[in-house]
């Protein structure tokens, strides 16, 4: 498959986020393990659906990328993959280990018959024998790999070891005119053991692919003789060990993908001498250690995963360097300190997942550089400041998700010009400020959610111009005044506004339209204020909820915690007498609390009142000037 092929299958992947416009989880099929009843707010513990999404994402995008550097075997897996994508998903297994439901044609594990599809993709081109040395080579591999037990082992179990004899007919290898090995293939073929030292010897190497099989140990320090093979699939496997440092010997490779595995240890240093290295992903590993300092020597690289492990260190700098990459998925590891501002340098960046570390600092304004950047994820870090107004410009973003930070500041309004955003998702930060009217122009929003922050003032009416919008969240900040019925007739998938400042009269369009009270309830009273009075007074607390014009609505007061009577509606004023001597009694702080037969389970709630017992005045006024309007005091 072309590079320009390969783009056009990518393409695939981005017609899937037309399906998310109307459901956030990923397509069941595509993951084994999926909870139909996650949803879109999270509480803790909870699985975040996003982090689902981007894992199976990532997985269908790693099948397109084997179909392209392998235009025969890996095309045919793939598409049995798509005919029925229960098959051949990975699933993390008891122990650590992943196993892989079979694909269609492959023989299962245990029946010792054989694979006639990836068989028939066996090509053999040539007749002259190998040299003894790779003869022995391929002898070692088979004994250590368990040969006997593979679904296909034509040609290998009829050899003599101690002869060297054509291998044209082995299953799994393709060789040149001179009989030297060039490719060795072998997809869901149940090999199992530890690669051997002499696979070095196979030095005519160009292609190896070993995928999907139960347990393929530790790599071998001789791999770093293979200076020909220029893509290295060994996914799937259950490896163990470490990624040998030799690695930066094999100088011609282009792909590497090693994910899905149990490798340790931390990237090696030497992989920045790999000088045509396009495509790394080691996701889904044991791997920890920091990135390697000058990783931007890459610089043709392209695409970077290695999400799902435990790196740690800061991202480093260099980065900034890698001037072809593509996709960044640094996603639930631990990385640590800030962003650099040379990640704005990626100008062809479109994916960048730093979401799941420990990221802190603020966040770059070079960000707003990145002009072809589509995913911005953030979410589950620790990262600070102003979200910057540059990023308002990336034309191309769909997604940005940076929830779960402690982000301040006001909402870039900026934000509003961005029509191809989709998802916005800032919740769970402190972010202060009224919402911009202007994001009522984002006419492609099908995902907002600004709730769990500060903000203050009222929901925009733009608002009712969204087309699209299945998740609006703004609870849990300090909203009031109307909520515009338009957005209600709407009928919203996910609209929650609970927990701000508004009251009955306010809600009750609300009441008639979203049967859940919990979206739109319990909602906070504000504080009034904190009164000083004097003792052998009494004083009237009472507040302002609405106009209601429904049912009476019933009151309760307590001070300190404590009950003061029963609930009525006769208690929407509260005389306090504050004539007691010793204590002063009527000191601390007041709660009301205020509920309506008309709305079943819903309240408003909240500390109004801190009364506090004014100083007494004990001094005199010995002088006075009122020309200047000042007094002496006599202490």
């Amino acid at each position: 498959m072309t590079r320009n092929m390969f783009l056009m299958s990518i393409g695939f992947i981005v017609s899937w986020f037309s399906f998310w416009n109307n459901e956030v989880s990923p397509s069941p099929g595509l993951l084994e393990e999926t909870d139909e009843n996650v949803g879109v707010f999270l509480q803790e513990g909870e699985i975040d659906k996003n982090r689902l999404y981007l894992d199976s994402m990532l997985w269908e995008q790693m099948m397109l990328e084997a179909e392209r550097v392998s235009p025969t075997v890996a095309k045919m897996n793939y598409s049995n993959l798509r005919n029925d994508p229960n098959k051949g998903v990975p699933k993390k297994a008891s122990g650590g280990n992943y196993v892989f439901s079979n694909t269609s044609g492959t023989a299962p594990h245990g029946s010792g018959s054989s694979n006639k599809e990836l068989a028939s993709y066996s090509t053999n081109t040539g007749s002259a024998l190998p040299s003894q040395a790779e003869y022995d080579a391929l002898m070692d591999f088979y004994q250590a790999m368990d040969g006997p037990n593979w679904y296909n082992n034509s040609g290998w179990s009829s050899a003599d070891p101690n002869v060297v004899q054509d291998v044209s007919n082995f299953h799994g290898l393709t060789l040149d005119a001179s009989g030297h090995v060039k490719w060795i293939m072998f997809w869901q073929n149940n090999l199992n053991g530890t690669i051997p030292e002499s696979f070095g010897d196979l030095t005519y190497l160009e292609h190896i692919q070993m995928v999907r099989n139960p347990h393929i140990g530790q790599l071998p320090q001789s791999l770093g003789n293979l200076d020909k093979v220029v893509e290295l699939l060994l996914y799937g496997n259950n490896m163990t060990g470490t990624i040998p440092g030799t690695i930066g010997n094999m100088t011609a490779l282009e792909n590497v993908h090693l994910y899905i595995n149990n490798l340790t240890g931390s990237i090696p240093p030497s992989l920045t001498s790999l000088p045509n290295l396009e495509f790394f992903s080691v996701y889904d590993n044991n791997l920890t250690g920091v990135l390697p300092s000058n990783l931007g020597d890459l610089n043709k690289l392209t695409h970077f995963y290695i999400n799902g492990n435990a790196i740690t260190g800061s991202i480093p700098s260099s980065i900034g360097s890698m001037s072809a990459m593509k996709e960044l998925y640094l996603y639930s590891n631990q990385l640590s300190g800030s962003i650099p501002t040379s990640i704005g340098n990626l100008s062809g960046l479109t994916r960048l997942y730093l979401n799941q570390n420990q990221l802190s600092g603020t966040l770059p304004a070079s960000l707003g550089s990145l002009d072809n950047l589509q995913f911005f994820w953030l979410q589950d870090n620790n990262v600070t400041g102003q979200i910057p107004w540059e990023m308002g410009g990336l034309q191309l973003l769909d997604s940005f998700l940076a929830y779960r930070n402690s982000l301040t500041g006001s909402l870039p309004a900026v934000f509003g010009n961005i029509a191809s955003l989709r998802q916005l998702r800032l919740d769970e930060n402190q972010i202060t400020g009224e919402i911009p009217p202007s994001y009522g122009n984002l006419v492609n929003i099908n995902t907002l959610t600004l709730n769990d922050n500060k903000l203050i003032g009222s929901i925009p009416s733009s608002f009712c111009s969204f087309a699209t919008i299945s998740q609006l969240g703004l609870h849990n900040n300090r909203l009031e005044g109307d909520i515009p019925d338009c957005l209600l007739d709407k009928n919203i998938t996910e609209f929650t506004v609970r927990y701000n400042y508004y009251n009955f009269e306010e809600l009750a369009y609300s009441k008639t339209k979203i049967p859940n009270y919990y979206t739109y309830a319990p909602q906070y009273l504000k504080f009034v204020d904190t009164l000083y009075i004097s003792s052998n007074t009494t004083v009237d607390l009472t507040y302002d909820d609405g106009n209601y014009q429904g049912s009476p609505s019933i009151y309760r007061w307590k001070k300190d915690g404590v009950w003061l009577h029963d609930a009525s509606p006769t208690n929407d004023v509260i005389s306090i007498n504050c004539s007691s001597s010793g204590s002063q009694p009527c000191e601390g702080l007041y709660y009301l609390l205020v509920t309506n037969p008309d709305f079943a389970g819903a309240y408003l709630g909240g500390d109004i009142f801190y009364l506090k017992m004014a100083p007494g005045l004990d001094r005199t006024i010995c002088t006075a000037d009122e020309l200047n309007r000042t007094v002496q005091l006599c202490i």
